[in-house]
């Protein structure tokens, strides 16, 4: 350990560098990078708009392979089966849906594979910046724009992975198998089971590829398979600067092509660098006997390098990888790549011909520049490559007595269990190039108001919300009005004197960050009190949970606007945590203690979403809160406001008049006793005017949402309003009504 401390003081120096390079670029285009994932331009989206037409043709008996797209469909006709149900909505509803679960998908990937490792020996707050990196990655969010299929392949590799840990050959082979399948171009990953003489992986990953791949042939026929590697066989090689693999670095290099300049035009090199290729696979299966673990990640940038199409949005597959090296106490190695996965996709642009910065340094430095991405992919594989079965070993041995990993053929042995640990996630935008003017360039997508958050500037770009709301908020007004009066103030908290549902929510919340803080006892001690514990505070938040839901579908019942889609947004988001949440809590029941963990953190971090829109709909939309309080309090002293001959009895015309009075508005009325009362106008639930409304005997009702208030007192009687409204004595003076402020006005408590 010693001997490397000075080598992780140079990896540390270069990850720091890379990361400030990553934020001045991020600095100028971030703005552009966050708007690309929710633009509903489809070119922008190009991969999915390809998956959509083809599955779309399909659907409707056309060739899947000529469907008019930009981006020719390389994919295999399983592939176009498996996007189908997609198709059966229009485009950009298809990629929000697409996106949303591909985003799940990585997360529960890397959650996964960090479930699986020991302990970290970094600090938990290195580990969690290291996850948070991973999530927030440039290939990540360049793979939500674009709308691509790496998180599904990831999945499948890290199940593989799992599977081989645990003893489970076949089900191992079979995801192996099904990755293949959707991706040919990794099939160099088959020899992980098969160079550890894995014989029962190894079946299973060939009948299983073999399965999927005629599933396509069947449904879509012979002609559209052939049609398929027909494209696979014409595609010409692209050296575009995103192309990581060895045969693209070749072209970029040493040929002629539009996106800048090569060191030398030495057309050879690209077959040889496709040898190279080949030879870098077999030299990595041959490497990986000594260390499976880290071996089937070594193969998979080994399969990216040799192949003629490795876009840099593939070292999605790698990130588990990373993972691992870190779990090995590998830190310094890991920061490294993941500095390197945060270099923006505008990189390049910084180095091309006609750039200020390609100018000053020259074509050489350019062009070397422009292949930057395939550096960082040949860091991937020596990084796993070299960091073996020593630092498996040395990180084992540290940690508890017994066999390092590797042994067994990289398996834990079976029915073993082990304490997990994950951190959190974040989320970022990124972008990626499309053509323009002849060269590839960056699309920018024009800024929303700039007067309103972030958070609405999302919800905004998605008006299906109002489609959902629409059909979903008389639903809901129609179970909360049928009921009886009492029930309905009984949700709105009437009884209470304060909304219920803020109230409310603190018990899911914090019983799920119960939940968090004892699952982390249980994964670094293996106490079975905290998990016994943890399971008890997971029941007691999802009850919690449905009761807070109930109550909160009750107040957005009748919101309307920006206020209701972000509601709906709101709802959505907490919903889909919360199901989450309740499988976590049938796993855990179940004894699939792991998958549940996952779950959790996936719903956990909904919910956290779904919480700030909650407060975006109470700190920006004033949901909930007493709008009296924003009026003027009035005047402190009595002053005269109407003659007394001009308020009417209870019984005519209602008997309700509107004064204004130093810039606030007071409701006088007559009682049916014949005391002269004054509250404020302004509805204390949504600001509506009272002196529109019913009257009642003694009491109105708000003219927006029936909220009913006693004219003498000013409480609530029947929401949704829950805050009383402001008071004010009133007097008689020579046939005149005054009227000041009374001590317990909220306006003067607050001002």
């Amino acid at each position: 350990m010693v001997a490397r401390r000075p080598w992780n003081a140079v990896l540390y120096a270069v990850a720091a560098v890379v990361l400030v390079v990553s934020a001045v670029v991020d600095y100028f285009y971030l703005g552009m990078t966050l708007q690309r994932i929710y633009t509903p331009l489809m070119p922008v989206h190009a991969d999915f708009d390809t998956f959509w037409r083809s599955s779309r043709a399909l659907l409707e008996g056309r060739d899947v392979y000529e469907t008019g797209a930009e981006l020719v469909n390389l994919n295999p006709p399983i592939w176009v089966i498996l996007v189908a149900p997609f198709a059966l909505l229009d485009p950009f509803s298809g990629f929000r849906l697409f996106a949303a679960i591909t985003a799940v998908l990585m997360a529960a990937s890397l959650l996964w594979t960090a479930a699986e490792l020991r302990p970290w020996r970094a600090s938990p707050l290195v580990g969690s910046l290291v996850l948070v990196a991973l999530l927030v990655s440039s290939p990540l969010l360049a793979t939500l724009a674009l709308g691509q299929m790496y998180p599904v392949l990831c999945i499948g590799l890290v199940a593989a992975w799992v599977m081989d840990r645990r003893g489970r050959a076949l089900a191992s082979g079979a995801f192996l198998g099904l990755v293949v399948a959707l991706k040919p171009s990794l099939a160099p990953v088959l020899l992980w089971p098969i160079v550890r003489r894995r014989w029962g992986a190894s079946v299973a990953a060939f009948v299983s590829g073999a399965a999927a791949t005629l599933v396509g042939v069947v449904v879509l026929g012979p002609g559209a398979t052939l049609q398929w590697i027909g494209l696979l066989r014409s595609e010409p090689l692209s050296p575009y600067w995103d192309n990581a693999s060895l045969p693209a670095a070749a072209a970029r290099l040493f040929t002629e092509h539009e996106f800048g300049r090569p060191l030398a035009e030495l057309a050879w090199t690209v077959p040889l660098f496709g040898l190279l290729g080949l030879v870098l696979v077999f030299l990595t299966a041959y490497r990986v006997r000594r260390d499976p673990e880290a071996g089937l990640w070594a193969l998979v940038a080994a399969s990216l390098l040799a192949s003629p199409i490795a876009w840099n949005n593939y070292l999605l597959l790698l990130a588990p990888g990373v993972l691992l090296l870190l779990a090995r106490g590998r830190t310094a190695v890991a920061v490294l790549l993941v500095a390197l996965q945060t270099l923006p996709p505008q990189w390049p642009l910084l180095w091309q011909e006609g750039a200020p910065l390609g100018a000053a340094v020259g074509p050489v430095l350019s062009t070397l520049a422009l292949t930057s991405y395939f550096y960082v992919l040949l860091a991937h594989w020596l990084a796993f490559l070299t960091h073996g079965d020593e630092a498996a070993q040395e990180a084992w041995l540290l940690r508890k007595p017994g066999p390092p990993f590797g042994r067994r053929g990289g398996s834990a042995p079976r029915g073993s269990s082990s304490p997990k640990r994950w951190p959190g996630d974040l989320l970022r935008g990124a972008c990626r190039g499309v053509t323009w003017g002849g060269g590839p360039m960056y699309i920018r997508v024009e800024g929303r108001g700039m007067g309103s958050t972030s958070s609405q500037r999302i919800v905004d770009s998605l008006p299906w919300l109002d489609g959902v709301a629409e059909k979903v908020q008389p639903k809901v007004q129609e179970i909360v009005h049928k009921g009886d009066p009492t029930l309905r103030n009984i949700l709105d908290g009437v009884w209470f004197g304060s909304p219920l549902h803020p109230v409310l929510q603190t018990l899911p919340i914090g019983s799920w960050s119960t939940v968090m803080a004892l699952d982390a006892v249980d994964v670094v001690t293996g106490s079975r009190t905290a998990r016994n514990g943890a399971d008890s505070a997971l029941a007691v938040g999802v009850a919690g949970g449905y009761v807070t839901a109930a109550v909160g579908f009750s107040d957005w019942r009748y919101l309307s606007g920006g206020s209701r889609r972000m509601g709906m947004a709101h709802a959505l988001l907490n919903s889909a945590g919360l199901l989450l949440n309740t499988a976590s809590l049938l796993l855990r029941a179940t004894g699939r203690r792991n998958l549940g963990r996952a779950a959790f953190l996936a719903g956990y971090s909904l919910n956290g979403m779904g919480a700030h829109l909650g407060g975006e709909l109470s700190y920006h939309y004033g949901l909930r809160v007493n709008r009296d309080v924003f009026e003027p309090a009035g005047p402190d002293e009595f002053v005269p406001v109407l003659d007394e001959a001009e308020l009417p009895e209870p019984g005519e015309d209602g008997g309700l008049r509107k004064v204004s009075v130093e810039g606030t508005e007071v409701l006088l009325a007559r009682a049916s006793d014949g005391e002269i009362c004054a509250i404020s106008n302004i509805c204390s639930h949504f600001a509506g005017p009272l002196a529109e409304g019913d009257r009642e005997g003694d009491t109105v009702i708000c003219p927006w949402h029936r909220s009913r208030f006693d004219l003498k007192t000013g409480h609530p009687i029947d929401g949704p309003a829950v805050f009383p409204q402001s008071t004010y004595e009133t007097r008689v003076r020579d046939g005149k009504i005054e009227l000041c402020a009374s001590d317990d006005n909220a306006q003067k408590k607050v001002k």
